[in-house]
């Protein structure tokens, strides 16, 4: 049925789909369930686009302390640390990866995290710096070094 507005069109819609949502929901599933290849390459696309748009919204594809490309190997980091507490508070529906994305998106993509490949963010979760931004003076959490660790390897190194 043709509408004389958008508003109109979008009113009808949502009414429609309120009315048939058991019948959607059906077709959806037996759909799914007879086409697994064109599902899991929608899902494959529609991940790595809405990690794409979250790593550009903070600062493009590239890790912001040693500069790795590889979109594999990107992720993203809570800027002042707390990210598994705050996968908790979450809960389990907004975890790693797409889902958190998503809700990065939801959120109007808000200030307090960066992109870091792998190696630079558990370098940091795990010991309070990067040796890649450490050479540079940056992305340190802690701004310095354990004291521990400073008496076993006063040189930096970890090796």
């Amino acid at each position: 049925m043709p509408h004389k507005d958008r508003a109109t069109q979008r009113d009808y819609a949502k009414e429609y789909h309120q009315r048939n949502k058991a019948k959607h929901n059906e077709y959806n599933k037996t759909y799914q369930k007879q086409h697994p290849r064109q599902r899991n390459n929608y899902l494959k696309g529609y991940r790595k686009g809405i990690k794409i748009a979250a790593f550009e919204a903070y600062g493009g594809c590239v890790c912001a302390c040693c500069g790795e490309t590889h979109l594999e190997f990107l992720s993203i980091d809570h800027v002042d640390g707390g990210g598994a507490e705050h996968r908790r508070q979450l809960g389990k529906n907004h975890g790693p990866g797409a889902r958190f994305y998503a809700w990065l998106k939801n959120q109007g993509f808000p200030p307090g995290y960066r992109v870091l490949c792998m190696n630079c963010n558990a370098s940091i979760g795990w010991y309070g710096y990067c040796p890649h931004g450490k050479a540079e003076g940056i992305l340190s959490r802690t701004q310095q070094q354990p004291a521990a660790q400073l008496a076993l390897f006063p040189n930096g190194n970890l090796s």
